[in-house]
């Protein structure tokens, strides 16, 4: 099953605005396992169809991507403006029972910005990391800066967690 994200609602506005949302419940955790015997590995958050995907409701849309001020488009091509900002390290990281986190790391608050970053960094491991366990990772916080005068609608954003053997 695929983790989903409900972002917290917002209402027409002159002014710019952010929503809020948590990936990773007590109902859709994400789940590291590593049955390998390499100790590393990472997990990483990018937009599916890539960086220049935009929030779409159809015909509405805004970016997620665009580090300007204020939501205003900036200088990337797509015409939109809008931030997501991604907070791995607030997050709860849990271990298999007879398993730790030695060795393994939450990733840092970072927003996605065009062509500089395109992906997040949620968790990762060293070489001191136990192999055959898992980790259990939720409550990871999302926010996204919407531009001014965006046209209320339900919006979506395909997202794709990727686990990399390092």
């Amino acid at each position: 099953m695929s983790p989903s994200v409900g972002m917290s609602s917002t209402s027409f506005s002159l002014q710019y605005q952010t929503t809020t949302g948590t990936l990773g419940t007590s109902s859709q955790k994400i789940r590291v396992t590593n049955s390998t015997p390499a100790p590393q590995w990472s997990v990483t958050l990018a937009a599916t169809s890539g960086p220049t995907t935009l929030w779409s409701a159809g015909t509405p849309k805004y970016d997620f991507n665009d580090p300007t001020a204020s939501a205003l488009d900036g200088g990337d091509s797509d015409g939109y403006g809008g931030q997501l900002t991604v907070n791995p390290s607030v997050g709860t990281l849990t271990p298999q029972s007879g398993c730790t986190n030695t060795g393994v790391s939450k990733g840092s608050s970072s927003a996605f910005s065009e062509g500089v970053t395109n992906s997040i960094t949620l968790v990762s491991s060293s070489g001191s990391a136990q192999t055959n366990c898992y980790w259990d990772f939720t409550g990871i916080t999302l926010s996204q800066d919407i531009p001014q005068e965006q046209t209320v609608a339900s919006y979506a954003l395909d997202m794709t967690l990727t686990i990399t053997a390092i």
